[in-house]
């Protein structure tokens, strides 16, 4: 993405905080040197509009705040077209009107400025427009109100606006309703600066301190947005896996998955899978690749979940839900082929590995750890099995071992309950699975399949 678009973007972040009474103009402009000529015009200009009457509020329309970002982004020969599609007036009907002062074509920039006030007085939203659900799995979270800090329930809804941390032994999940995932590690502390999962979808989390790790379900919707921001970076994604942690001054950004884009000031950084960069002043300070731990394959029809001491699951279940809740191990989707987890940066200790049956017939489990493998072979008479995985630090790195030489025989229902909250993502799950159910039962043999590939709206 060029410089234009990077611009784009800070000035979506400026208008957010402005109007949120979290910054002022100055500040944007100190925070942001380097693009102080083209933002300086465009922010006074908007706030100038904002004192103007708002008529009646109606609800966010967040199209035409994508489309706004496009205008934007796009060539003044562009931008004629684009403001009649997002319901402005155009300039010409502006200066009918005694809007602005006339313009010569070389004044482009203050009718932008001014459309983007105009923007601000028709599109800003009175009331969030989702909340995400908090999971806290130990330790506890809290929600800062009025300078002080409260602690939050599990399962509570958390909303637009709410600054939260977890505690020194903290570990929670926040669910948005989509069904991406932000699990926060202890000390963490993020504020949910944005949260729609219309058309498109918006979330934008600003990260204060610790690590988050992200499970983004896939939006190529025009204008669809996953960012989180920190001092240093604003990491932007529309569907993948990734972490972000701040230690030290320093921003680093891992993908497990997919491709991540960090903007730092002027550049924009990819960051594939397998990567992690470090950013320090908005520069890339070092970039590296992530040490490998080992996978493990589910070579069987079972769909598998490793669960955590503490209940954080990644994996899936018999009917296609996918979740990604451990920092540090990805999954992919059994209805692509044998399951596989990649642990890369896994916290150490011991693991459930529960195992659910899908069809008929037997298989293994495969570990492989620096290209040594071990299996785990399983009957077909198993219908839910469990083992037991350990994972330790050797030398500064995750090893991953199988702590039995067997897969014992498990309850339907697991003593280690996966704990997934219902969304747009889990929905579409159930709807696949109950055609599927039909479409079985109305067969002359009746056999089961593995779970549908692509049923959850999965990272690809």
């Amino acid at each position: 993405m060029n410089r234009r678009q990077d611009l784009a973007s800070i000035i979506d972040l400026c208008l957010d905080d402005i109007v949120a009474g979290r910054a002022t103009v100055s500040d944007c402009l100190a925070r942001y040197p380097q693009h102080r000529a083209e933002l300086e015009g465009v922010l006074f200009a908007a706030t100038s509009m904002q004192s103007i009457p708002r008529p009646a509020e109606q609800a966010p329309n967040l199209i035409r705040r994508a489309m706004l970002m496009e205008l934007i982004r796009e060539t003044p020969q562009q931008r004629r077209s684009l403001l009649g599609a997002i319901g402005l007036p155009s300039f010409g009907s502006m200066l009918s009107f005694g809007l602005l002062p006339r313009i010569t074509a070389a004044a482009v920039p203050i009718a932008l400025a001014a459309a983007v006030g105009m923007f601000l007085l028709v599109s800003q939203p009175s009331t969030p427009a989702a909340a995400s659900t908090l999971t806290v799995f130990a330790g506890a979270a809290e929600e800062q109100v009025d300078g002080s800090w409260r602690p939050l329930t599990d399962g509570a809804s958390v909303r637009q606006g709410v600054r939260l941390r977890t505690t020194a032994d903290g570990h929670a999940l926040l669910t948005f309703p989509d069904g991406s995932t932000s699990s926060l590690d202890p000390s963490t502390e993020i504020a949910i600066e944005q949260l729609s999962v219309g058309v498109p979808r918006n979330v934008q989390l600003r990260q204060f301190s610790g690590r988050l790790w992200n499970d983004v379900v896939t939006d190529d919707r025009p204008g669809s947005r996953y960012e989180v921001v920190t001092q240093e970076a604003i990491v932007q994604v529309h569907g993948t896996v990734f972490e972000t942690s701040i230690v030290d001054g320093q921003t680093s950004v891992a993908t497990s998955e997919g491709l991540v884009d960090v903007v730092l000031g002027d550049e924009r950084v990819a960051v594939p899978a397998g990567q992690i960069i470090r950013a320090q002043a908005q520069k890339v300070a070092a970039r590296a690749d992530l040490p490998a731990a080992g996978s493990l394959t589910i070579d069987a029809p079972f769909a598998a979940a490793l669960v955590s001491e503490r209940g954080e699951a990644t994996g899936a279940l018999a009917d296609g839900a996918i979740f990604r809740q451990i920092r540090g191990v990805n999954t992919s989707n059994p209805g692509d082929g044998p399951q596989k987890f990649d642990f890369q940066r896994l916290e150490p200790g011991m693991y459930t590995l529960n195992l659910q049956r899908f069809e008929a017939g037997s298989g293994d489990l495969v570990l492989n750890v620096d290209g040594v493998e071990r299996r785990v072979p399983i009957d077909d008479s198993t219908g839910a099995a469990e083992v037991r995985v350990r994972v330790e630090t050797r030398d500064g790195k995750a090893r991953v071992t199988l702590a039995e030489p067997i897969a014992r025989p498990a309850p339907a229902v697991p003593a280690k309950a996966v704990r997934v909250v219902e969304t747009e993502r889990t929905k579409k799950v159930a709807d696949v699975a109950a055609q599927r159910a039909v479409t079985v039962a109305q067969r002359p043999t009746t056999s089961t399949q593995r779970p549908q590939a692509g049923a959850t709206g999965e990272t690809d």
